[in-house]
């Protein structure tokens, strides 16, 4: 349950500069009367990063969620990009990588003994372990992963590219025979039309040529390919694969450019650094405070089908814009991925306005950082306008002609003529979505604070809910009555130091939830985690549901040896009533995966004595739920369900200066805003 973090000295850095150099800014927030101005943008404050290509993965949803970190953060440490790089040499850049990569790897040994093999599963990752990184993902995931303490971490602890660092077109020149499987796959779609290498090659054998092939042999000819080779019907196997390999060169010259990392060069991540410490539980400095799941923008009925288009939604963005924080979304687009061929059904590629305008679901996730309400109508595909102006200003992740930068070997890194053009005609990578796109879903944002930077000791997450909820893309496991309902997740000091809570967290399952905390020290093997010495108790309300952490004055103790629960109580008025409610991490299982062609399942792990639920007035333990909870559930034989998203913050603490106490007491820690100075005579002192 526990996980150490080991790259504390990075976030101090940073922390410490944020605090000497003044650099403290209040949130933007609306006006007294709560209404937004009519265009915002975040790029003004100097809060957005630079346009990244996500090339040669689809892995979207880790460039959306990271997008929206480091805006979010930036917007914390009140600094711009450029005070960022006018100080360290650098963008202020998060690691996708690290983030995609973990968050289909099952837990091991390194970060939670008893949770081994739980999390997403990748069906290839035997044969392929780079299949995660093209297994496409959700929003959720992003904050399931960064409330477990997975990340953020700095770019340049894992960079965006293979071990080697060559680009696609380095890598193929550099190893042909390696390359030539996506030689051949890269003809099959530009030359083959779809139709496999063998059955071409076999036409080329038997002239005359069909309308198929006929093109190709003459593109080939007309283009020099086929220049001191002989007739086409005498080629042997060897010499076609070299044309292909040329033609392949050119292409990526000519098309994609030295733009991108080459996806057959070694993408994976090693379990473990050098100090035998696990890569997955590496963090920056940034710990999640808040996982914001905001209202939909898209109201559906029953049917699934777009009714309207809500105005609270809309209202929400733009508060989070307002506070700050980048939006990440899932929306339908022409394409899911650069290179792929576009045909405009929903997007004006003059203005680069776009509006899906039929019932679809998300094939891709961005970041928003702004809106404008007066963007035209008109600047939509005509024939397919919205019903009126407005758009948002949306960050995406197939690079651009104004943040590319050489990496030192002539390469044009993130280069990419796609987006809005600026005032020098460049393409920037951001476009125009539409108020009224009936696609968009699953807008949220993450919040962070930097309160375990500087503390003294290891800090360490101790969690049992690593398994993102991946059952759809709005809803996961949701519980909701009017009887009184409790969650707890009860944790054992298993080292050989005393350790300080710092900080709780749960997943709420509706907006404007109260939660109610109980510390408790229980005996071991205890059933019922409210049955021992009460050492503290707290409260905290959101606006949003998802993940919330609360803070502690770091004065409960827990020795070696010890055992406590966390019993979170959640209550939120529904439907004009008080209901009780909690939610856990949900998704299908292998069987069901595989039949609907899913790249991945789940796999829980729920031990007895972990999780407990209360209600009807008794507790019991979560292992006991689960069945009757599948069994409500349609094909609830094939959901897996995890263990509620509570979670201890510890810190190690000096075992000579440690005590515990069974005084009853409130405490919470001061608001960030709050404790600067306290941070900076720590700091110093």
């Amino acid at each position: 349950m526990k996980k150490t973090c080991f790259k504390k000295v990075i976030s101090l850095v940073i922390v410490m500069a944020m605090v000497i150099g003044g650099v403290v800014s209040s949130p933007v927030t609306a006006n007294a009367d709560g209404e937004f101005p009519s265009s915002f943008d975040l790029r003004d404050k100097g809060v957005v990063t630079p346009v990244k290509l996500q090339n040669p993965w689809q892995d979207c949803w880790s460039f959306s969620g990271t997008a929206a970190a480091e805006t979010s953060i930036l917007s914390l440490l009140g600094m711009t990009n450029e005070e960022y790089k006018a100080a360290y040499g650098e963008n202020f850049d998060l690691s996708e990588k690290h983030l995609a990569w973990f968050a289909e790897q099952p837990i091991t040994a390194l970060t939670n003994p008893t949770q081994v093999g739980e999390g997403i599963h990748t069906f290839k990752a035997d044969t392929n372990p780079q299949a995660v990184y093209d297994n496409g993902g959700l929003n959720v995931m992003v904050s399931t992963l960064f409330s477990s303490g997975v990340g953020p971490v700095l770019e340049s602890f894992f960079p965006y590219r293979g071990k080697e660092g060559l680009t696609t077109l380095q890598y193929a020149e550099k190893y042909p025979v390696k390359a030539m499987p996506k030689v051949i796959e890269y003809a099959k779609a530009a030359l083959f039309s779809g139709r496999s290498f063998e059955t071409v090659y076999n036409e080329l054998k038997n002239p005359p040529y069909n309308a198929e092939t006929q093109p190709m042999v003459d593109y080939l000819k007309n283009n020099g390919y086929l220049e001191g080779y002989p007739d086409p019907k005498d080629l042997t196997q060897e010499q076609f694969e070299q044309i292909l390999y040329k033609f392949y060169l050119d292409e990526i010259r000519n098309k994609t450019g030295n733009s991108e990392y080459s996806a057959l060069d070694d993408w994976t991540i090693p379990e473990a650094n050098e100090q035998g410490n696990a890569n997955r539980d590496i963090y920056s400095g940034f710990t999640l405070l808040d996982g914001n799941t905001l209202p939909d923008i898209v109201v559906k009925g029953a049917d699934k089908k777009y009714q309207s288009t809500s105005q609270e939604g809309i209202n929400a963005v733009k508060s989070e814009l307002m506070k700050g924080h980048g939006v990440s979304i899932g929306f339908r687009g022409d394409t899911s991925k650069p290179g792929e061929v576009g045909t405009g059904k929903y997007i004006n590629l003059d203005n680069w306005a776009h509006y899906t305008y039929e019932d679809s679901q998300p094939t891709h996730a961005v970041c928003i950082v702004g809106w404008d309400d007066n963007y035209s109508a008109t600047n939509f595909n005509d024939g397919h306008q919205p019903p009126s102006n407005g758009a948002w200003i949306v960050k995406n992740s197939w690079g651009s002609e104004t943040d590319w930068y050489d990496n030192g070997t002539g390469a044009t890194i993130n280069k990419n003529n796609w987006g809005v053009k600026n005032e020098e005609g460049k393409h920037t990578g951001y476009f125009y979505l539409s108020y009224y796109d009936r696609s968009v879903m699953n807008p949220e944002t993450v919040v962070f604070d930097t309160d375990f930077a500087n503390v003294d000791g290891n800090f360490s997450v101790w969690a049992y809910d690593y398994m993102p909820s991946i059952v759809s893309p709005q809803e996961d496991t949701t519980i909701h009555t009017t009887m009184e309902i409790k969650t707890a997740n009860v944790f054992k000091n298993d080292s050989d130091k005393p350790q300080k809570l710092y900080s709780v967290s749960a997943k709420t399952s509706a907006p404007n939830s109260t939660v109610n905390y109980s510390i408790y020290r229980v005996n071991d093997n205890t059933s019922n985690p409210e049955e021992g010495t009460l050492l503290g108790q707290l409260s905290g309300t959101y606006e949003y549901k998802g993940f919330h952490r609360e803070k502690l004055d770091g004065s409960i103790v827990i020795m070696p040896g010890e055992s406590f629960s966390i019993v979170a109580e959640e209550s939120a008025i529904i439907d004009g009533e008080k209901k009780y409610g909690c939610n856990v991490n949900s998704g299908g299982d292998a069987e069901i995966s595989k039949a609907i062609g899913a790249p991945s399942y789940c796999v829980s792990v729920v031990n007895p004595g972990e999780s407990f639920y209360y209600n009807a007035g008794s507790w019991k333990d979560w292992t006991q739920v689960i069945p009757d909870l599948k069994a409500s559930l349609p094909d609830g034989e094939h959901y897996v369900i995890d263990n509620f998203s509570i979670k201890a913050y510890m810190v190690e603490a000096n075992l000579d200066n440690a005590q515990t106490t069974d005084t009853v007491k409130v405490a919470k820690a001061p608001k960030t805003g709050d404790s600067l100075l306290d941070l900076l005579l720590q700091l110093f002192l």
